[in-house]
């Protein structure tokens, strides 16, 4: 076709009309982008169309695929639960006409990816790497093993125990804010959500606020919880995924403001707590601390070859783990706490269990932590049900076989934690809580694939003992002081729940207190 143009183009000249000419030339050119474009277009399609053959998968649109089906809401729930259900192990979505996704869903799946080092997907992380920084979590290759390295000794069980008397401070401080309103209705996340940020704080840097109890809030925490939310209403808005046009509207400028701003607040923690290392006077009273935080270890961490972390590295760490630190513990805290509230014959015998381990005692050690056996049952059974993390999203740094197909290098690969823990050909009758499900009989019989709310294999999540120290103590704290319940109009339905980056209910997830005598 583009042959034929050329010919007619040359069949006049330029003395009979420049203007004519310029016009065919222009005309030409056009038709030229214009075709190059469809032809590049149907390359791609090809190429995405090779890249998920013969994975099945459920009918879609021709132009915008799944995207009406496979949303961030309840719906986009139910839909992968159906997919579960019908494909199994796996199945094929398309995002658009030139986007493939494989959904993962089935232990023997998931563990292809998830014990691999297949990098995260870039799209998610390039939308989260302004505000973390380029570090643990967005990073991958030899600089992801780096760090992996220098930050496994910040979650070391000896660094985590002082941790138990943060969490027990912060965690008296919910108690006396409900205690003060003597029983009623709460809403959860947002209290909890409070509790576990002014634990990280503290565990973080050593940074104390008022957080859960001032009526104006701390800028530094306002900025955090602000950028926390566009950069989830960025990931639904693909007209604005490119740092260039965002940067050019008024809520992509006051994004990269509040980066600069927690940059810059942690920055100044970090050079302030250098200098004092230089100081000997202060250097002996950062030593008498009752718990390292975690900027001290980052500070004092050294690789193989004697390199430190730069300001910058320790910047990116620092707000990485309050940023997935608080929000991920809050989920599992409040999801626990509202299923022990539906079923109270589970909350009975984990009052028993508390009371059993504690006794009178206020003080809360270490060690009495491994001992809340079924506390700990009932947590597992809470995050299969709700998934902190609903998704994990890869892209394949090679070919991967999955499920009898070759799944080539750059194709998206998504592990759906949520249709992972409800798929009916992993679990029996997966609808129902369960705690049994995960007594150490059964958890041998389990494959190590089949339940991953913190991930799973080589970048599996590093910071979850840190985390379920914090639930177990905090839930043992509360069942001790109220008695739970929720009333069938404050259940929540599925069609209420958001799956962002953790899981969240739309009305908020309400319980009823009461004091117990």
């Amino acid at each position: 076709m583009l042959q034929s143009v050329a010919e007619f183009v040359l069949q006049y000249s330029p003395q009979s009309s420049p203007q004519t000419f310029s016009s065919l030339v222009l005309v030409t050119a056009a038709i030229f982008c214009i075709v190059s474009v469809l032809l590049s277009l149907v390359r791609q399609r090809k190429l995405a169309v090779k890249s998920v053959d013969g994975v099945p998968g459920p009918d879609g649109h021709w132009l915008k695929g799944h995207l009406d089906y496979a949303r961030f809401d309840g719906a986009g729930l139910q839909f992968h639960e159906k997919c579960a259900e019908e494909f199994k192990t796996c199945y094929r979505l398309w995002f658009g006409p030139l986007k493939p996704l494989v959904v993962l869903c089935h232990p023997e799946t998931v563990k292809v990816i998830q014990s691999s080092n297949a990098p995260k997907e870039k799209l998610v992380y390039n939308l989260v790497r302004p505000f973390i920084g380029d570090g643990l979590v967005t990073s991958y290759g030899d600089k992801w093993f780096r760090m992996r390295r220098l930050l496994t000794p910040a979650f070391h069980f000896e660094i985590l125990k002082p941790y138990v008397q943060v969490f027990q401070e912060s965690t008296d401080v919910l108690l006396e804010k409900w205690s003060s309103q003597q029983g009623g209705e709460v809403e959860l996340f947002h209290h909890v959500s409070l509790m576990t940020l002014d634990s990280v704080l503290k565990c973080a840097l050593s940074y104390r606020t008022n957080c859960q109890t001032q009526k104006k809030q701390d800028p530094y925490i306002v900025v955090v919880y602000e950028a926390s939310g566009q950069i989830l209403d960025r990931l639904m808005n693909p007209l604005i995924h490119n740092d260039t046009i965002y940067k050019l509207t008024p809520d992509g400028r006051r994004f990269f403001k509040n980066c600069a701003f927690v940059h810059a607040k942690a920055d100044g923690i970090i050079k302030a707590r250098r200098k004092a290392l230089q100081d000997d006077e202060e250097k002996e009273k950062l030593r008498k601390k009752k718990h390292l935080d975690f900027l001290d270890i980052l500070l004092e961490a050294k690789d193989e070859n004697g390199s430190s972390l730069t300001d910058e590295e320790i910047v990116g760490e620092v707000v990485t783990f309050m940023f997935a630190g608080h929000d991920t513990t809050a989920s599992v805290i409040s999801w626990t706490l509202y299923n022990l509230a539906r079923f109270p014959e589970h909350q009975k015998k984990c009052l028993e269990e508390i009371e059993e381990v504690f006794g009178n005692s206020h003080e809360i050690e270490w060690k009495q932590l491994g001992k809340l056996k079924y506390l700990l049952m009932c947590i597992k059974e809470s995050c299969r049900l709700f998934a902190p993390v609903p998704i994990i999203s890869r892209t394949l740094d090679r070919t991967y076989e999955i499920d009898g197909h070759l799944v080539p290098e750059g194709t998206w690969v998504m592990t759906n934690v949520y249709a992972l823990h409800l798929n009916p050909h992993v679990w029996r009758d997966p609808k129902k809580f369960d705690p049994l499900r995960f007594t150490t009989e059964n958890a041998k019989e389990m494959s190590p694939y089949a339940f991953i709310p913190f991930s799973a294999g080589p970048r599996n999540c590093i910071g979850q003992s840190f985390a379920l120290t914090e639930v177990k103590l905090s839930l043992a704290m509360i069942i001790r002081k109220f008695k739970l319940s929720v009333s069938p109009d404050n259940y929540v339905p599925i069609e209420d729940m958001i799956p962002e980056l953790i899981l969240r209910a739309k009305n908020g997830i309400k319980v009823n207190i009461a004091p117990r005598a």
